[in-house]
């Protein structure tokens, strides 16, 4: 499955194409590769040369908030692999102390453009920046007929809420979003999908919650992973 992500998103990889339909989700993506570089190296250092050449297309705060829920701020793995992503490149990512690993990009990472569906989420931070703005826009597409309220979208965009309100406001007083009050408390939606829509589109049909599921799946891994050594 990751190697099935990495490969929509422009790495060189002979696996099949299945996530042709689902919008990949970088920071998720990035997160989840760093945190097990153990278990695949060359995906690894695949995935390392597709951030040194595209990363001005990742948000380092959004990645820093899905590391950070997941309890993963200070991983010695996600450290290393930011290191050497520095030390390539002006990520200028949280490693601490970490040292790079030893690394020689291999510059097969093509991103030939971004019109394919499961590039959705690249393509809205082509046209309207790498930040909250462009993460709620994606979030509204994904579920365009459901109301969210200010805590759903900074579960649905890993955004805290205060940054997460200070974008609404615009885009509500620019009338792509309309909100109303219920149950105590506001609600926003899309007022114009099919305009947004066909600037953005096209829409993958799935839109997979991958901050949630690659969480889940680290606590599978890890608890995998402390079994077999005590075992």
């Amino acid at each position: 499955a990751l190697w099935s992500q990495w490969h929509e998103l422009g790495v060189a990889a002979t696996v099949p194409r299945r996530h042709s339909d689902d919008f990949i989700d970088p920071e998720p993506l990035i997160a989840f590769t760093a945190t097990h570089s153990d278990l695949d190296p060359r995906l690894r250092d695949e995935s390392i040369d597709w951030v040194i050449r595209y990363g001005t297309y990742v948000s380092k705060a959004r990645l820093k908030n899905v590391l950070a829920d997941w309890g993963l701020l200070d991983d010695p793995l996600f450290r290393e692999y930011a290191a050497t992503v520095n030390a390539h490149g002006r990520a200028g990512w949280a490693a601490g102390r970490a040292k790079p690993i030893a690394f020689r990009s291999r510059a097969r990472s093509l991103l030939e453009d971004l019109t394919r569906p499961a590039l959705l989420s690249l393509r809205i931070r082509a046209i309207f920046g790498v930040g909250a703005r462009a993460e709620l826009l994606r979030a509204f597409l994904s579920r365009p007929h459901l109301a969210m309220t200010a805590a759903d979208l900074s579960a649905e965009t890993s955004y805290r809420k205060r940054n997460v309100l200070n974008e609404l406001e615009p885009l509500r007083f620019a009338g792509l979003v309309k909100s109303f009050r219920a149950a105590n408390a506001d609600r926003f939606s899309l007022a114009k999908v099919d305009e947004l829509a066909a600037l953005v589109g096209p829409l993958p049909q799935r839109a997979t919650r991958w901050t949630q599921t690659f969480g889940v799946l680290h606590m599978i891994l890890d608890v995998a992973r402390r079994g077999a050594k005590r075992s």
